[in-house]
C-alpha cells in the first residue's frame, strides 16, 4: 500500500492511495487466485481540531476487487489536538518571514 496527499489549502488536501492485496485463497478458479489491486482518490477537508471528513472513491484495477467504492469518513477528535509541528495531518503555515 502506498498513499500521498497534498494539501491544496489550510484546510484541504486531495489523498492518492494504492492498494494490493494478496490472494485470497489457492484456487483453480483464475479470478480468486489473482492479487487484488485498487487505486483511491479523496478529498480531506478538516474543518475544526476536532472533526475532519473525508470522501474517496475506490477504482478496482483487477477482477478481484469490487469495481468502485465510494467512501465517507468522519473523525472526531475528543480532546483538543495540540499545536505541536507533526503532529496534525495539516500543521499551521510559519508566519512570513519566520525562519524554518
Amino acid at each position: 500500500m502506498g498513499a500521498v496527499d497534498w494539501r491544496f489549502k489550510p484546510t484541504l488536501a486531495a489523498v492518492l492511495q494504492y492498494e494490493q492485496f494478496q490472494r485470497f485463497l489457492e484456487s483453480e478458479v483464475k479470478v480468486l487466485n489473482q492479487f487484488a489491486k485498487q487505486l483511491t482518490v479523496g478529498i480531506r477537508w478538516r474543518r475544526s481540531d476536532r472533526f475532519v471528513f473525508e470522501w474517496r472513491l475506490a477504482e478496482d484495477i483487477s477482477s478481484t476487487a469490487p469495481d468502485f467504492t465510494a467512501g465517507f469518513q468522519v473523525t472526531y477528535n475528543w480532546k483538543r489536538a495540540k499545536k505541536t509541528k507533526g503532529i496534525s495531518p495539516f500543521p499551521e503555515e510559519p508566519p512570513p518571514g519566520a525562519e524554518p
